[in-house]
């Protein structure tokens, strides 16, 4: 039987008298004692600036994470550019980047560390920096609307000093910051399959460096550094994996004070970067890796992708999904007590006893082929 987690609900609203003009670097004191059980609103939304209410624009700044839905947010905020304005709001074109269109990974990379900077959103040549600011701020300049929207998963990657850079380049703006947090264990298992059928890498899961980088990963210091240049000290947290806010597009819509029935809601519902099982992956990764054409793999994946494979599985080995998860869990029960955080919940949704219980390894091709296998029987059976 499985043990739920306890649900640890966090709710921080700006109080009277703060100062909501921390100058970055100055220190935040945890929250006190019996916080945790502080009443929570029913609705928890940021609302805009209007026209005229204040002289400091709004700029929100969407960091990510990866894998919480991110590029469904991108997409839908560019498909409703003309939208936006119509209401106050702008969806900068300047500071996207060449090979991620629809996000501001150009703006991050201004304030990332060369060796945080995956390979591909890493430019040849150097940046113009002080170029594309005053370029990304007179395209904002001209919109003339009071609330700015810029995103990209690239503002995760950003060290301290780097967010502290990006705050004094934004200065005159009313920062807010706002992250989606997602078990660490899915979150990875999510990026490795991406590496796999969009980047076709060949290494493997270890080999990948993504348990690495998660391992080093301060959840509570990136939004606590996020939270000292905001104009209110805070950052919002959204998360991920809460059942009750599972659309990434119409929550974000509502932190950011947006009517999203006023928006194109056509692709609302699309999937992008959809999953496959693990068992498509390691067999796009293995055959690949033996050197078939890549054309012919795809072609077959896409073939199988109709297999009932109704078994969860996952790419990630179970002990290292275990400590990624417990991991997760300790940095989310401390992000659950600090004042800085604004949101509707933080709340764990399992316990490391539950981590990957019903959950299949697919560590290579030969497993792969047995998953396949028990999805033509199964396939085989609902026909007879």
């Amino acid at each position: 039987m499985k043990h739920m987690a306890e649900k640890i609900v966090v709710k921080r609203l700006a109080q009277p008298g703060e100062n909501v003009n921390a100058e970055p670097g100055s220190k935040q004191t945890p929250a006190p004692a019996g916080g945790r059980n502080a009443d929570v609103p029913q609705q928890n939304e940021t609302k805009a600036v209007s026209p005229g209410a204040a002289k400091r624009r709004k700029l929100f700044v969407h960091i990510g994470m990866h894998k919480t839905g991110t590029t469904s947010i991108q997409y839908f905020l560019n498909a409703n550019v003309q939208r936006l304005n119509s209401i106050g709001y702008v969806f900068p074109f300047t500071g996207r980047h060449p090979n991620a269109h629809v996000q501001h990974a150009l703006i991050a990379e201004l304030f990332t560390e060369k060796s945080n900077l995956p390979d591909a959103l890493t430019l040849g040549a150097s940046i113009d920096a002080p170029l594309v600011l005053k370029a990304f701020k007179h395209e904002i300049e001209l919109a003339n609307k009071d609330n700015v929207i810029i995103s990209s998963e690239m503002f995760v990657n950003l060290a301290k000093n780097g967010v502290e850079d990006f705050g004094a380049a934004f200065r005159e703006f009313d920062i807010t910051p706002i992250v989606y947090v997602r078990n660490f264990s899915d979150l990875v298992d999510g990026w490795y399959q991406t590496l796999v059928m969009h980047y076709s890498t060949l290494r493997s899961f270890r080999e990948s460096g993504l348990y690495d980088w998660m391992e080093k990963f301060d959840l509570v210091e990136t939004c606590r550094n996020w939270a000292r240049i905001s104009g209110g000290g805070k950052i919002i947290v959204q998360n991920y994996d809460d059942p009750e806010h599972k659309n990434s597009i119409v929550s974000f819509m509502r932190l950011v004070g947006i009517d999203a029935s006023k928006m194109d809601n056509s692709q609302l519902n699309v999937p992008l970067n959809s999953s496959v099982s693990a068992a498509l992956a390691i067999t796009k990764r293995d055959m690949v890796g033996a050197g078939i054409e890549l054309k012919y793999v795809d072609a077959l994946v896409a073939q199988l992708k109709n297999l009932p494979m109704r078994e969860r599985q996952t790419l990630v080995p179970l002990g290292l999904r275990r400590e990624m998860t417990k991991n997760y869990n300790a940095q989310i029960r401390i992000l659950a007590e600090c004042d800085f955080v604004e949101g509707d919940k933080v709340a764990l949704v399992r316990t490391v006893e539950d981590e990957g219980v019903d959950k299949i390894f697919i560590p290579n091709i030969q497993q792969a082929m047995f998953a396949i296998g028990r999805a033509v029987a199964r396939a085989k059976f609902q026909t007879s």
